[in-house]
C-alpha cells in the first residue's frame, strides 16, 4: 500500500496534468476546504497552484497586440483575438462602452488610430491571466484638440488568444471631448 506521502506526491503530478491547474482551480478541493483544511478529513493538498499556461501566452500576445496597433496591421490585430471578445472603454466618446465581436475591436483600434494617435508603451505588467499595458496616448485633432492621457489596457487571454480587453484611463473627460461625434 503506498504511503500518504507518495498518494498526495501522485496526486499532485495528476493534478499538474490536468486542466484544472491549467486554470487555476483549487486542487480538488471547494472554498470552504481551503478556508478550513481540517474540515477536509484526509490529507490532500490544500492550496492554490497559480495557472502557469497564461503567464507563458500573456506577454506575447500583448506585445504582438500593441506591435499590430502601431504598425496598423488589422490582420494581425485580428488574429490574436478570440471571435467573442468584449472590449470594455469608459465615458462618452465615440470610442466607449462595450465592442463586442473581434469585427468590432478591430473597428475600434482602427477609429482610434485614424485619429493620429501615438501609443507610448511605459510598462507591461504579468498577471495569472494575461498581461496589462501601462501606456500614454497622445494626439493632436486637425481642430486643435489634444489627447494626452495615461491608461492601463488590461489583456484577458485563453489559448493564446485575448478574450477580453479593459481600458482603464487617466482622463476620462478628455478622451471623451478628444473623441467626440462631429
Amino acid at each position: 500500500m503506498p504511503t500518504p506521502s507518495r498518494r498526495r506526491t501522485a496526486r499532485w503530478r495528476e493534478h499538474q496534468a490536468s486542466d484544472a491547474c491549467r486554470w487555476g482551480e483549487p486542487h480538488g478541493f471547494g472554498t470552504a476546504e481551503l478556508i478550513n483544511p481540517a474540515a477536509v478529513g484526509d490529507e490532500r493538498e490544500t492550496h492554490v497552484h497559480a495557472p502557469h499556461v497564461h503567464e507563458r501566452h500573456g506577454p506575447a500576445v500583448a506585445e504582438r497586440f500593441l506591435a499590430a496597433f502601431q504598425a496598423r496591421d488589422w490582420e494581425m490585430l485580428r488574429g490574436l483575438l478570440a471571435d467573442d471578445i468584449t472590449w470594455t472603454m469608459p465615458g462618452t466618446g465615440t470610442i466607449s462602452g462595450n465592442a463586442h465581436g473581434a469585427d468590432a475591436v478591430v473597428n475600434r483600434a482602427r477609429h482610434i488610430a485614424s485619429q493620429g494617435l501615438h501609443t507610448e508603451l511605459l510598462h507591461m505588467l504579468v498577471g495569472a491571466h494575461g498581461a496589462a499595458l501601462s501606456l500614454r496616448n497622445t494626439a493632436t485633432a486637425a481642430d486643435g484638440r489634444t489627447l494626452d492621457e495615461h491608461l492601463a489596457t488590461v489583456l484577458t487571454v485563453h489559448s493564446g488568444r485575448i478574450v477580453t480587453i479593459d481600458s482603464y484611463l487617466s482622463d476620462i473627460d478628455g478622451m471623451s471631448a478628444f473623441f467626440a461625434a462631429p
